[in-house]
C-alpha cells in the first residue's frame, strides 16, 4: 500500500487550511486545488495506481480515519477565528467556501464512512462530524432510508434519468429529512408520546444544531450565525451534489409481487479513478458499498463490469454544476446501461 498516498485527504485539508492563513485572495487556494488540480490529477493518472488495500492496511487507514475529526474541528474553528478578522466582504465570502469545500469534501465523507460502522463510538463520531455542518438526519436516512430505496422513486436521494442537479436538490434535502423524520416515527411508534420526543434521534439533532448556533453568535454574533450557516450550506450542496452523481438515471425494476428488485452493483456509478478514492476513503467503490454496507472502506471492491464515470468526483460535481455539460456526457451513458441490463 502506498501510505503517502493515503495521507491525500489531510493534503486537501492543508490546502484549504494554508490558503485561509495566508489570506487575501490566497483563500481560494483550497477550492482551487479541490476544483483545479485535484481533477487534474485524477485524469492525468486514471486508474493505473491500484488502491486495493486489503487487511494488511487496515488499522493504519483506520487510524488515519479516526484522527481526522480532530483536524476537521481545527480547522472549523480556526476558520471562525480568521473571519472575525477580515473586513472584506469577498475575503468573507472565499472563506465560507474554503471552509465549507474542506468540511463537505473530507468530513461529510469521513462521516458517510464512520455512520455506517457496527461500533457505537465510531457511529458518534461521524454525528460529530455531520453536527459541524447541520447535516445530522443524514445519518439516519443514509442508513436506513436511501440504502433501502436506492435508485428507486421512493428514494428522495437518488436522481431520475433527465433530472438537472437544481431540480434535484429540493427533492433530496426535503424528502430526506422527511424520510429521516418518518423513519423515527415508526421506531418509536410504541413508545408513550414523552419517550417518542425524548428517544428521537432528529430531537437530539435540533439540540445540536441550536448549540453550534447559539455557540456561533456568542462568539461572533450575527457574523458566527452567517459563518457556521454558510459554511454548512457550502458543505451539503457538495454532498448533496455528490448524492446526485452517484445513482443518475439508474433504476430497479418492480416485481410482479411489488417489491423492488435487490440491490445490484449496477445500480450505482463507480469510479476507480486512483486520486478519487486514494483522498476521499474509496468513495468510488459505491456500487460495492451498497451491495456490503457495513464493510469498512480498506475492503471494498471496484468490479470492471460496474458502471464507471468516465472522470473523478471532482469533474463530476464541475460537470454537475452545468446541466447542459452533464446530460450531453452522461444520459448517452445511461442508455447504454439501461440497454444492456435490459438485455
Amino acid at each position: 500500500m502506498n501510505y503517502l498516498l493515503r495521507l491525500s485527504p489531510f493534503a486537501l485539508l492543508g490546502a484549504c487550511w494554508l490558503g485561509n492563513v495566508l489570506g487575501g485572495y490566497l483563500i481560494a487556494l483550497g477550492p482551487i486545488v479541490v476544483y483545479g488540480l485535484h481533477p487534474l490529477l485524477d485524469n492525468l493518472i486514471g486508474n493505473r495506481i491500484k488502491n486495493d488495500d486489503g487487511p494488511s492496511s487496515v488499522q493504519f487507514l483506520n487510524i488515519t480515519l479516526y484522527i481526522l475529526p480532530l483536524f476537521i474541528l481545527g480547522f472549523l474553528v480556526h476558520g471562525f477565528v480568521i473571519f472575525e478578522g477580515l473586513s472584506s466582504f469577498s475575503e468573507k465570502l472565499l472563506l465560507i467556501v474554503s471552509i465549507g469545500t474542506g468540511m463537505g469534501g473530507l468530513g461529510i465523507t469521513a462521516a458517510h464512512e464512520l455512520v455506517h460502522r457496527p461500533v457505537a463510538w465510531q457511529r458518534g463520531l461521524g454525528v460529530f462530524l455531520l453536527a459541524l455542518v447541520n447535516y445530522t438526519y443524514f445519518r439516519i436516512e443514509h442508513v436506513h432510508g436511501h440504502h433501502k430505496y436506492v435508485s428507486t422513486p421512493e428514494d428522495p436521494a437518488s436522481a431520475p434519468f433527465g433530472m438537472n442537479l437544481y431540480e434535484f436538490l429540493p427533492k433530496s434535502l426535503l424528502g430526506s429529512i422527511k424520510s429521516a423524520n418518518d423513519y423515527e416515527k415508526k421506531r418509536l411508534k410504541r413508545r408513550t408520546p414523552l419517550r417518542q420526543v425524548l428517544d428521537n434521534r432528529n430531537f437530539h439533532y435540533l439540540i445540536y444544531a441550536i448549540l453550534l448556533t447559539t455557540m456561533s453568535f456568542l462568539f461572533m454574533g450575527l457574523q458566527g450565525i452567517a459563518f457556521f450557516w454558510g459554511q454548512s450550506i457550502v458543505a451539503i450542496f457538495m454532498l448533496e451534489t455528490i448524492n446526485y452523481i452517484e445513482h443518475y438515471g439508474l433504476e430497479r425494476k418492480k416485481l410482479p409481487n411489488g417489491n423492488w428488485e435487490p440491490v445490484k452493483e449496477w445500480h450505482s456509478w463507480d469510479c476507480d479513478y486512483a486520486v478519487t478514492n486514494f483522498s476521499l476513503y474509496n468513495i468510488g467503490k459505491h456500487s460495492n458499498h451498497h451491495a456490503r454496507a457495513s464493510v469498512e472502506f480498506p475492503y471494498l471492491e471496484n468490479k470492471e463490469e460496474n458502471p464507471k464515470l468516465s472522470f473523478g468526483y471532482s469533474s463530476a460535481i464541475i460537470l454537475a454544476i452545468f446541466p447542459p455539460l452533464w446530460k450531453k456526457i452522461m444520459d448517452p451513458e445511461v442508455i447504454k446501461r439501461r440497454e444492456l441490463y435490459s438485455s
